[in-house]
C-alpha cells in the first residue's frame, strides 16, 4: 500500500520560521520532508531537503539543441522553415518537476515547485490514509498554505 501524501507550502522563507512552525504541528518528524532550493541547515528533528537547482548547470546546448533557434549540426538554419515545429522552447526549463515521480496532479506539482524555486519552503509529510486529514488539520493549524492530501 502506497504512502499517503500531505503537502503544502510554507508562506516564509525563514529556516527558523519553518522549525516553530512544524513545531507547533506537532506531527511526527521522522515522516516530515522539507524542500528548499536553499543550502542545508543545522541539524533537527525533521530533514532540511536541498534540491539541486537548475542555475548549477550548464542548460545552454540543451536548451535550443532541436528547437531551430541555434543549429545543433553543420551549416545554417532559418527558424520556422523546414523541419518540425518544436513548443519546447515554450516550456518552462528553469523550474524543476521535483514531484514527478509522486501521484500529485501535474498543476499542483507546478505550483509547489515554484514555491521551491522561489525560496520558499514545501512540506511534504508520508502517513497513512486515516492519519491524513489530522496530519493536514495540524500543518494548516501550525499556518501551512495550500495543504492538500494525495
Amino acid at each position: 500500500m502506497a504512502a499517503t501524501l500531505v503537502v503544502g507550502i510554507v508562506p516564509s522563507g525563514d529556516a527558523q520560521y519553518v522549525k516553530s512552525m512544524i513545531a507547533a504541528a506537532a506531527v511526527d518528524p521522522a515522516n516530515l520532508k522539507v524542500l528548499t532550493s536553499k543550502p542545508e541547515y543545522d541539524e533537527s528533528p525533521f530533514s532540511f531537503v536541498r534540491v539541486a537547482s537548475l542555475a548549477d548547470r550548464d542548460l545552454a546546448h540543451a536548451m535550443t539543441r532541436g528547437t531551430g533557434v541555434l543549429p545543433d549540426f553543420g551549416g545554417t538554419t532559418v527558424p520556422g522553415l523546414g523541419g518540425r515545429v518544436s513548443l519546447a522552447a515554450f516550456s518552462h526549463p528553469r523550474v524543476r518537476d521535483y514531484f514527478a515521480d509522486a501521484a500529485i496532479p501535474r498543476g499542483d506539482a507546478e505550483g509547489y515547485n515554484d514555491a521551491i524555486a522561489g525560496g520558499r519552503y514545501v512540506i511534504v509529510y508520508s502517513c497513512g490514509r486515516d492519519d491524513a486529514p489530522g496530519a493536514r488539520s495540524a500543518l494548516e493549524a501550525a499556518g501551512v498554505i495550500d495543504v492538500r492530501v494525495y
